[in-house]
């Protein structure tokens, strides 16, 4: 039986690590068609997410994490000599795997795999879920063979010699998380919520946000009167959130009290939060697309220090589609923040319209078109 060894490289956030993981998945179940043996490494900075790689096939060889910045900042004095010893990490230790393709899903830490990669002549494949592409994606891209981005406003960044590499697939989502769906009304009932009530999840990205925590904080006793609040605060952000939400649930009824709950982070349960909401309000990174995906009405937040302000820029895209409302950290208050998810909410013309655009905008095949240009790939060269 013909081998198969890939390579996979990106930061260590669940927005690299998931559609790693998404990609991961169809390739092996088209290789597994085709007769071919796997064997699959990520190299990077893993960080939390080691323990998932592993479980899903992955081995992991660590490559020292380093970041490059587009504008002058002192922490490039540190992170510049970090490159340099990621780089021989890299060449070291991809010289002993020796895959027949890397996939990149950008990020710190990335670049040195790359150009490893290239340094070898290994064939390499990358993806951009920005709409604006990041520096990595944009150095990156002279050495790729093919290019998959999850935006079509993404591809004037990239130069004309690039250009006719990419690919528009949107962004990988992982298969798991539309098997064996509910309906929004039993999965809101599974999770213990009444399906009476409209449900708004709010997600900070895989980390939490410590600023979307405070506005549910200050806003909870008004969001609860009529909806119920479903609220992922992140792990790093758990304790100290308890201890500061829970004087505020004491002064709630019993009624008002069973409305709202907080987690530290959708994993397994991810599905079904997606399939019970009403409405999500979110940051506007990788989590943009399980929205679209799931057809759901959203109000985004982006974070605004994100690397070129992609975030912001994902936001407005996605929001001229018509499938979202947008609230600027800046603009915060409590009235603005309700009132745009009573507006959302209340109007049911407009749910439906999010609703719609939100579908057309997603992609769940996009870890399918990665997959089979990577088996693609080594069919032609090992045929």
């Amino acid at each position: 039986m013909r081998k198969l060894r890939i390579a996979f490289a990106g930061g260590g956030t669940g927005g690299h690590v998931y559609p790693l993981l998404a990609v991961a998945t169809e390739t092996q179940i088209l290789a597994a068609n085709k007769r071919l043996e796997i064997e699959m490494r990520y190299f990077g900075s893993p960080k939390q997410y080691r323990t998932t790689l592993e479980e899903n096939g992955i081995s992991v060889s660590s490559i020292m994490e380093s970041k490059i910045r587009r504008y002058f900042d002192l922490r490039n004095l540190i992170d510049i000599p970090k490159f340099g010893l990621s780089l021989l990490q890299a060449l070291w230790k991809l010289y002993w795997f020796m895959p027949d393709v890397v996939f990149s899903k950008g990020g710190p830490g990335a670049m040195a795999v790359i150009l490893a990669a290239a340094f070898y002549r290994i064939p390499i494949f990358i993806h951009e879920s920005d709409s604006r592409p990041s520096l990595t994606t944009l150095s990156s891209a002279r050495f790729a063979e093919k290019i998959f981005v999850a935006f079509k406003e993404s591809i004037p960044y990239f130069s004309p010699v690039d250009s006719v590499k990419i690919v528009f697939s949107g962004n990988p989502l992982r298969r798991q998380l539309f098997l064996n769906l509910m309906s929004p009304d039993s999965t809101q009932t599974f999770l213990g919520f009444d399906k009476n009530l409209p449900l708004v999840v709010v997600m900070g990205g895989s980390q939490g946000s410590t600023r979307i925590n405070d506005f549910v904080l200050l806003s909870l006793p008004q969001l609860v009167k009529k909806y119920q609040v479903l609220h992922q605060v992140g792990e790093n952000n758990y304790d100290d959130y308890e201890a500061e939400v829970a004087p505020i649930l004491g002064s709630l009824s019993y009624e008002e009290q069973q409305r709202y709950r907080f987690t530290s982070f959708f994993k397994s349960e991810l599905k079904d939060v997606m399939t019970a909401a009403d409405l999500i309000v979110s940051r506007s990174g990788s989590a943009l697309f399980e929205i679209a995906a799931f057809g759901k009405p959203s109000l985004l937040i982006p974070l605004p220090e994100a690397a070129a302000n992609h975030q912001t820029e994902n936001a407005r895209v996605y929001a001229a589609a018509g499938a979202c409302d947008i609230m600027e950290e800046k603009d915060f208050s409590v009235e603005t923040f309700v009132s745009k998810i009573e507006n959302i909410l209340e109007n049911p013309g407009l749910r439906e319209k999010m609703a719609s655009q939100a579908r057309l905008f997603g992609k769940r095949d996009a870890a399918l078109i990665i997959g089979q240009e990577i088996v693609r790939l080594a069919d032609n060269d090992q045929g």
